[in-house]
């Protein structure tokens, strides 16, 4: 599990634009504290952690025919990991 985590840490970074984009979000207060907590523990800012996970989300997304779901649409374009 772990190994396999790291490959999508490493895919992620792989994929992230020079140019970054801008996005307010609304939270509960509560699910910020987790989110605070989250990143702290996993020596991020908040808006990395949240970025991670949305990405993490996306690579778990399967479209219509069960394929992964690309990140193309957004601009990006999905890596394989290394040493898989």
């Amino acid at each position: 599990m772990y190994q396999y985590a790291n490959q999508i840490i490493v895919g992620i970074l792989r994929c992230m634009p020079s140019e970054r984009a801008a996005l307010l979000v609304r939270l509960a207060p509560d699910l910020k504290s987790k989110l605070v907590e989250l990143a702290k523990r996993e020596r991020r800012s908040l808006s990395k952690q949240v970025e991670v996970l949305l990405e993490e989300s996306l690579l778990r997304t399967r479209d219509d025919e069960g394929k992964p779901a690309s990140l193309e649409a957004s601009g990006r374009k999905r890596r394989k990991p290394q040493g898989g």
